[in-house]
Parts: structure tokens; sequence; C-alpha cells
């Protein structure tokens, strides 16, 4: 489940609640810049990809590749992440 918790100008604009689907309850949350996203939990830890995405910063245009998240559940802290190769064409297609 996914609520909207940030403006326009927030990269990650969304609250990301984490819930088994045989409970039902919350066991924890996270943010993103997408409203869905697939996540798998190991103990006290999300692991979520995170597309490539750019954003403004005060230095100019920051560019973030396609990565892996792993973020932790109780305080939505990230604890890691790390680029992985984006195999998708991005280009123009021909005619």
């Amino acid at each position: 489940m996914s609520e909207r918790t940030g403006d326009d100008t927030s990269l990650d604009k969304y609250t990301l609640k984490v819930c088994p689907r045989e409970t039902r309850q919350q066991v924890g949350r996270l943010t993103s810049h997408v409203a869905v996203a697939p996540v798998l939990v190991a103990g006290p830890v999300a692991l979520l990809e995170a597309g490539p995405v750019t954003r403004v910063s005060e230095g100019g245009l920051q560019e973030l590749p396609l990565r892996i998240r792993a973020v932790e559940l109780d305080s939505g802290q990230e604890l890691w992440s790390r680029s992985i190769r984006d195999t998708r064409y991005r280009g123009p297609f021909p005619p």
C-alpha cells in the first residue's frame, strides 16, 4: 500500500507501507519516487529496485542509475544501495 506524502518538488514523494499478503499487518514503511514497487523482505530489511531517475539538486542535475536499495523496516533508513546494469533501451526508435 502507498500514499503520497510529498509534493512535486520532493523526489521520494510516496510512502510505501510494507505488509505481508497473509496478515496485511504493516511491518514497516519506506519512501520511494514511485507509488508501487515490488519489495522483498528479509528479516528487518526490505530490498527493492529503484529505477533510474534524474533530479535537480543544489549542484545542478543529478542522475541516479538503476539500483537495488536495502532499507531498514523499523526506521525507513537506507542501509545501502548498489547500481545495477540497466539493459533497457531508452533512446528514440526508428520510424
